[in-house]
């Protein structure tokens, strides 16, 4: 189960299909708009690379078994680091395409 939820929430990143609060960026200007997308996805940078540093090390610590399935804790930690890395690609190339589509749009 937890698998699923981390792979799915990986695949919503990739989508831009997570839940989020857009009180505040529907009521304001497009540049200010533009620049709030730009702040949120700086800190699901930030907090994608914290969760995969400790989530890596989680998975490092986790060295009993599963008490009903008896395999490696770790089996079961490791989508933690690794969904985390990647909804952290996925935010850079969507950081990286929408700079690059800013730029493009103040050039023109």
């Amino acid at each position: 189960f937890i698998w699923v939820v981390f792979l799915g929430a990986a695949a919503c990143s990739k989508r831009k299909a997570h839940i989020a609060i857009d009180a505040l960026t529907l009521f304001a200007p497009p540049r200010l708009r533009q620049c709030l997308a730009f702040v949120v996805q700086g800190v699901v940078l930030v907090l994608m690379a914290a969760v995969t540093y400790f989530g890596w090390v989680l998975c490092r610590l986790a060295t009993q078994a599963t008490s009903t399935l008896h395999i490696p804790q770790y089996v079961v930690y490791l989508v933690v680091p690794f969904s985390a890395a990647l909804i952290f690609l996925h935010t850079t190339i969507q950081l990286y395409r929408d700079i690059r589509a800013s730029v493009a749009g103040r050039a023109a």
